[in-house]
């Protein structure tokens, strides 16, 4: 039977189905038998709701409302929505053949407000808007695996930005920026739960090349390659109280002088340099990953955003079960942040000949989690301290992260 369920695993990722038996019985010929399998239908329309409050984000609310969201082929229309303060929307419109992979047109939009730091101290604030028009293919007959490429257009405005120790605020004289480029996805997760899990793994794998832009009435090329990813396991130590939760991600621009290219500032303004837009950084910060940007790296004991060059990160949770659904954790983390060329090595060669050491790359984070798991979605409360935010701080959380 274990083969069996490994057979008809497939099946399940589908989300089609509500419900798989299947008997088997000898035909009498030799060692084989006769399967005989019967689906039951899943409700092909799907609606579901959430709410999230923690102390980065105040009150977050999300929807999602699937039509023919769970049939096997035809047509399906998903839409998700998050309300608060920090508010996005995204319709995924996708034509499901029998045989070719999932084709997919999507728009999104969100708002988000964001405080930067460095070493602890504000250095700039500023409200961004990002709309996204993708057109990709998709694969999901894989239970564990989602795979996804395609096209997108983007368009990201920063309608204020303040900077530290500025007299003035820049954000209505910073032009939209309008990006065009190609995307791939790789998504693992096979998790045994969403939030308490005691065995599996989940892991992804972005890349995101920005090949032309459109500013000043022009287009340009001006390519920017990011590739993001990260993978966390499960591990059950001793008895199904303990378990080892190791975890490493990253985030890297492989062409920076495009990035940080201030040659560019035709018209003060008009045509601000490329990494004054949110998405072209790097960032790390907060508990979980994407905590205020798509591609920022989560870090233990860290509760704000630091942007970096890039980062690579990897860390260890200790989780104890200390009794019913109550849980405590010892969180560690240990990351880099720097230019490509300082990622392994605190040393720079200069055009004379001469090396120059560069230091405070390496960073340290420590954290102490007690979390329960509610009907809601898990509750927690963390306290922690790293070498990038240089103080003690604390966050909480309530409800399912979307």
């Amino acid at each position: 039977s274990e083969d069996v369920n490994k057979a008809i695993s497939m099946f399940y990722g589908t989300n089609a189905f509500s419900d798989i038996t299947y008997t088997y019985t000898e035909d009498g010929v030799g060692d084989s038998y006769i399967l005989d399998i019967r689906f039951r239908d899943a409700k092909p329309h799907v609606i579901s709701m959430g709410m999230n409050t923690n102390s980065h984000d105040a009150v977050t609310t999300g929807i999602r409302i699937g039509f023919n969201d769970q049939k096997l082929t035809g047509f399906r229309a998903v839409v998700n929505l998050k309300m608060g303060h920090n508010p996005s929307a995204a319709v995924t419109l996708s034509a499901v053949p029998a045989v070719w992979p999932r084709v997919n047109i999507s728009y999104e939009f969100n708002k988000r407000d964001v405080d930067t730091y460095t070493h602890g101290i504000l250095d700039s604030d500023f409200r961004y808007k990002r709309q996204n028009l993708s057109l990709y293919l998709s694969e999901y007959h894989l239970k564990f695996f989602n795979l996804k490429g395609g096209v997108f257009a983007e368009r990201v405005a920063i309608p204020r930005m303040f900077l530290t120790g500025a007299t003035t605020e820049y954000g209505s004289r910073i032009a939209p920026l309008k990006q065009f480029g190609a995307f791939a996805e790789i998504n693992f997760d096979n998790l045994d739960q969403d939030y308490f899990a005691s065995r599996g793994v989940h892991a992804y794998l972005h890349a995101r090349s920005y090949l032309l832009q459109h500013r000043a009435g022009a287009f340009e090329k001006r390519p920017v390659h990011r590739i993001s990813g990260g993978v966390q396991g499960y591990i059950p130590l001793v008895s199904d109280r303990l378990e080892l939760i190791p975890n490493a991600s990253f985030s890297l621009n492989f062409t920076e002088d495009a990035i940080f290219d201030t040659d560019i500032n035709k018209g003060f303004g008009n045509d601000m340099p490329n990494y004054l837009y949110p998405t072209m950084g790097n960032y790390i910060g907060g508990p979980q990953a994407g905590m205020d940007l798509p591609q920022q790296v989560p870090f233990a004991g860290l509760y704000e955003t630091v942007s970096v060059e890039n980062a690579i990160c990897a860390g260890a949770d200790l989780r104890l079960r200390i009794f019913g659904r109550h849980y405590i954790s010892a969180r560690v983390s240990a990351a880099r942040t720097a230019p490509l060329e300082l990622l392994f090595s605190d040393e720079l060669s200069l055009s004379d000949g001469s090396t120059l050491h560069i230091d405070n790359l390496s960073h340290i984070g420590a954290a102490l989690r007690y979390s329960i798991d509610t009907m809601i979605g898990p509750v927690c409360l963390e306290a922690g301290w790293s070498t990038l935010s240089r103080k003690m701080g604390l966050f909480f959380s309530m409800g399912r992260y979307f």
